[in-house]
This record gives structure tokens, C-alpha cells and sequence, in this order.
């Protein structure tokens, strides 16, 4: 299980959704408020996702207007993966200290290669799900494609 040196973790909150992200995939988070389909932040174009408490994406085209639901955008950037990037629609991004023996492996049952959930966090009454930007942009184009960005 992915476990990062940090004593923090970067929660995105969807919902009741709650995922954790090491902070280095995290480029930047903007309000929706002024936020147009094709997202430009620090000067790239990001391609939005939605996704639903159950990890259903639903992604913005460009024929489309955003969904005014969430708050804010995550601007999330897999290291080895960098053409992947997108903005991840969510209610808010805070930050969650943690202490590595609270993560908890998945049961070998729950363990799918195809999964974006690496481990799980669970303090009352919340559960939080451990991710990392490449695992998560991997299974939102598998599940709905967009086309891979480019750098300008």
C-alpha cells in the first residue's frame, strides 16, 4: 500500500465521497465560480470531471456546461502520467493529519487492480479513501476517455 512521508494528506471532499491524495498531485485548487469548460490553470488546459459519491465520472465536453453543484476544483497532475491531468469538480479540498498506522490495507476481496482506492482511513464518522493522482486519472479514462492534454 502506498504510504507518503508526509504527516499530511490532501482530502477532497465529494459528497460524502472523501478522497486523500499525496499534496505533490494537488497543482492548484480555483472556485468554480468563474470557471469556463475547458479550464486554463497555470497556463494548461485541464478537461473537467465530475464524479459522483460512487466514483461514476461524468466528464464536462466541450459541448456542455459545467455543473454549478461543487464549489471548488481540484487541479490534479499524475506525475508519471502528466498528459493525464484534469480538474476534479468537489465540494472542498482541506488538508488531514494522519498517523500511518490509521491507514488500513483493503481486504484481498475489495483489492481490484482496476481500482483508484488504494487503502482506506476511517475515523468517526467519516471513511477516507486513499488514492494518488495516477491510479485515479488511469481509472476515470478507462471509465469515461477524454482526450489526453497537450502542453501548450
Amino acid at each position: 500500500m502506498y504510504q507518503s512521508k508526509q504527516n499530511s494528506l490532501a482530502c477532497i471532499n465529494i459528497g460524502k465521497l472523501s478522497l486523500l491524495f499525496p499534496h505533490r498531485d494537488i497543482s492548484t485548487v480555483e472556485s468554480n465560480s468563474d470557471a469556463t469548460v475547458d479550464i486554463s490553470a497555470l497556463k494548461l488546459d485541464w478537461p473537467i470531471f465530475h464524479i459522483s459519491e460512487n466514483l461514476i465520472p461524468n466528464p464536462v465536453l466541450a459541448e456542455q456546461t459545467p455543473e454549478p453543484d461543487r464549489q471548488v476544483f481540484a487541479f490534479i497532475t499524475p506525475e508519471s502520467k502528466p498528459q493525464m491531468r484534469f480538474a476534479l469538480a468537489c465540494d472542498q479540498v482541506t488538508n488531514i493529519q494522519y498517523e500511518e498506522s490509521e491507514f488500513k490495507q483493503l481486504p484481498p476481496l475489495m483489492n481490484n487492480a482496476d481500482s483508484p482506492i488504494l487503502g482506506v482511513l476511517f475515523r468517526e464518522p467519516n471513511l477516507h479513501c486513499l488514492t494518488d493522482a495516477s491510479h485515479l486519472a488511469t481509472y476515470l479514462h478507462q471509465q469515461a476517455p477524454l482526450p489526453l492534454v497537450k502542453d501548450n
